[in-house]
């Protein structure tokens, strides 16, 4: 089986929904013999200290900013998003 990548802005231990999604994904695949990265910024969405439930994460470095602030917030995506498809087109 080919490795799988789940790419999302905030990540393990960030408690973002969309972060907890991929996890819950992640840890699905890898009971089922698949491998499989989580990959995301170290932003912070909404902290929480939990342990991960996937051996495998990749945290990329960015800009951070507060994501009460539209403004910054989009800065922080913008700052990820080259990041992300960087990492992307080097492990193809």
């Amino acid at each position: 089986m080919a490795t799988v990548h789940f790419l999302t802005q905030y990540i393990w231990p960030d408690a973002a929904p969309t972060g907890l999604y991929a996890e819950h994904l992640a840890a699905r695949l890898e009971q089922n013999g698949g491998d499989v990265r989580l990959i995301g910024g170290r932003g912070g969405y909404r902290a929480l200290q939990r342990e991960s439930r996937s051996r495998k994460i990749v945290h990329l470095d960015h800009y951070q900013g507060c994501p009460a602030i539209c403004v910054k917030l989009l800065a922080e995506y913008s700052s990820v998003t080259p990041r992300l498809s960087r990492l992307h087109r080097a492990v193809r």
